[in-house]
């Protein structure tokens, strides 16, 4: 017996037929095909002919094994030798998974590549591109699948197949794409105008930049805990956010990046927020209504806004008299121990560094001599300088009167007085 084709290696899908050949043996002659895992004969047939055939149409895999034929004509029976099938399954497309799966990976992690046909005899010869680059070649011979594992880069971004073959042609996976991302590294904030000082009124910019990092990158702003804005950048050049300043934006600046890999913290950034001074109010304390030579008069210089430190100037008739710094606001005072030459109109001038503000001026008018002052009331009040006598009891003294007390010694009116 033989076979058609006459290879005993047989593909499956095509078709296979057993040829029996019977010389010398008297007709007819009753022809039995076999397999030789099966008792019963696959085929009978009764023929006169020399050569008789018995057709597998599509061969699979099940038909694998040892055939014979068997010639009986009654009188005599004959068996041929066996011939055995080899049936060799072409692979089929192989797949490809990743593990982990999904199509982005952090850099740096282990990915593993697997390539598996479900069909075709073994051994299977598997091969692993990236973009139509030989990667790696493996042969298995008792699973149809086979890995392949390696550290990602940047670089290993793009789009992976897989090849099987034994011998019957490759097949060719479908290509699966690997995004490797580059986790964000801890981003810097910036502002701009730089410096840790900054005027109220100004415009400030916050700038927030990961040097490393696959985009899109998600970047969001903090005065300290509490969120300003947020920007998702699909570039690596940062993200900005700008804002009008005010007394209440002074504090700790800080950003987080985050690409879906973990979220980075920049450094704190402090910014002091620096308000000019207004203008200031000049106001002055004398001991009584009008001010008088001996009087001590306090010069009080106070802005109602304006961060301090601040430096406050003293001036009469714009001649500097005294400069004060108040650290923490409440206003500079200065007092002047009075003589009459300290008539005149009195200003202040406030600077905190960012712009000097005078005040309105207040004129003060320095009035009567050291000694006597003497008001209208009930009873007549004398002040007598240290070391004259106090008049006695029924003295009689003249008085020279003005609207603004009297002086000492009497010089014109006489005005009896006795003392309480």
């Amino acid at each position: 017996m033989h076979t058609r084709p006459a290879l005993e290696l047989v593909i499956a899908g095509q078709e296979l037929v057993l040829i029996c050949s019977v010389d010398g043996v008297p007709g007819p002659v009753r022809i039995f095909w076999y397999k030789k895992s099966n008792k019963k004969p696959m085929k009978a047939k009764i023929q006169n002919s020399l050569n008789e055939e018995f057709k597998i149409t599509m061969v699979k895999k099940r038909d694998a094994g040892e055939y014979y034929c068997e010639a009986n004509n009654g009188r005599l029976s004959f068996r041929s030798k066996s011939v055995t099938i080899n049936v060799k399954v072409p692979v089929s497309p192989p797949g490809l998974t990743l593990s982990p799966p999904g199509d982005r990976a952090p850099e740096g992690d282990e990915v593993t590549l697997q390539c598996k046909a479900q069909r075709g005899s073994l051994p299977i010869q598997y091969q692993f591109f990236r973009e139509d680059v030989f990667l790696k070649e493996i042969e298995v011979t008792s699973l149809r699948t086979s890995s392949f594992s390696f550290s990602l880069t940047a670089e290993h971004s793009g789009n992976y197949y897989c090849t099987a073959d034994n011998g019957l042609g490759a097949q060719r996976s479908r290509a699966v794409h690997l995004s490797v991302i580059t986790p964000v590294s801890p981003p810097v904030l910036t502002l701009s105008p730089p410096g840790p000082w900054a005027v109220e009124g100004d415009l400030m910019t916050l700038h927030c930049v990961a040097q490393k990092g696959s985009p899109p990158i998600q970047y969001q702003f903090y005065h300290g805990d509490v969120t300003l804005g947020s920007s998702s950048i699909p570039s690596g050049v940062g993200a900005s956010f700008s804002f009008s300043l005010t007394s209440e934006h002074s504090g700790n600046y800080h950003c987080t990046a985050d690409n879906g890999f973990g979220s980075k913290h920049s450094e704190a950034v402090s910014l002091s927020v620096t308000v000019p001074v207004s203008c200031p109010v000049l106001t002055l304390r004398a001991p009584g209504a009008q001010a008088v030579v001996g009087d001590v008069v306090e010069l009080h210089c106070e802005a109602q806004r304006g961060s301090p430190p601040i430096q406050c100037w003293f001036y009469r008739n714009d001649v500097t008299l005294e400069s004060n710094s108040s650290l923490s606001g409440g206003g500079s005072s200065f007092n002047l121990s009075l003589t009459e030459e300290h008539s005149g109109n009195y200003s202040c001038e406030a600077n905190n560094g960012l712009g000097v503000r005078r005040s309105d001026a207040v004129s003060l008018r320095v009035t009567g001599l050291p000694g006597l002052r003497l008001w209208w009331g009930t009873w007549w009040s004398f002040t007598v300088r240290p070391g004259e006598a106090l008049p006695q009891s029924g003295t009689s003294f003249i008085m020279r009167m003005s609207p603004w007390g009297a002086a000492w010694p009497p010089l014109e009116e006489e005005h009896s007085s006795t003392s309480p």
